[in-house]
């Protein structure tokens, strides 16, 4: 562990709220269902982050959105048609011009995810900064992984910082 992540780890601690510390209910779903696993989903075909201790995770997220697309982009490309789930390089090879690009090719009430968003000082910065582009309006940070949603229903910008479990 470098000393940037033990200090973001800290933080993440720090700021990180459960299900009550949220006032969306989008987000007290996920976190209540989702996250802590209160509700049974059947497991989602698609593995967005083979290998990473988040897989189940996102495997909850896609069974509860019932997400069947999944692109796992590793350098800047052109998107093709549309997409549920985006799964982008590390944060600290993600452009804020990647983001908009992959908004574009995200479909409605779609996921963008980025993986190590806080592994050095230039990932918590991209992080930051697609957190603050217009066209964000719903971001998560799990820690080890940052979610963007598209969805028409989110009509004002909301940074939530929850803990994992």
């Amino acid at each position: 562990m470098t000393l940037h992540s033990i200090a973001a780890w800290i933080a993440y601690r720090w700021k990180a709220r459960g299900r009550h510390g949220t006032h969306s209910p989008f987000v007290y779903e996920l976190v209540e269902d989702v996250i802590e696993g209160r509700a049974t989903y059947a497991s989602a075909t698609i593995d967005p982050l083979p290998g990473s201790r988040y897989a189940h995770l996102l495997q909850r997220i896609a069974a509860w959105r019932h997400y069947n697309s999944v692109l796992r982009v590793e350098a800047y490309e052109l998107f093709e048609g549309t997409f549920d789930v985006l799964v982008l390089p590390d944060a600290k090879d993600c452009t804020t011009q990647l983001v908009q690009d992959a908004l574009y090719a995200l479909s409605d009430g779609g996921m963008i995810v980025i993986p190590h968003i806080h592994s050095k000082a230039q990932a918590s910065a991209s992080w930051r900064a697609i957190c603050e582009l217009p066209q964000v309006y719903m971001s998560i940070d799990i820690y080890g992984i940052g979610l963007i949603f598209n969805s028409p229903a989110f009509r004002e910008k909301q940074h939530f910082v929850l803990r994992g479990k």
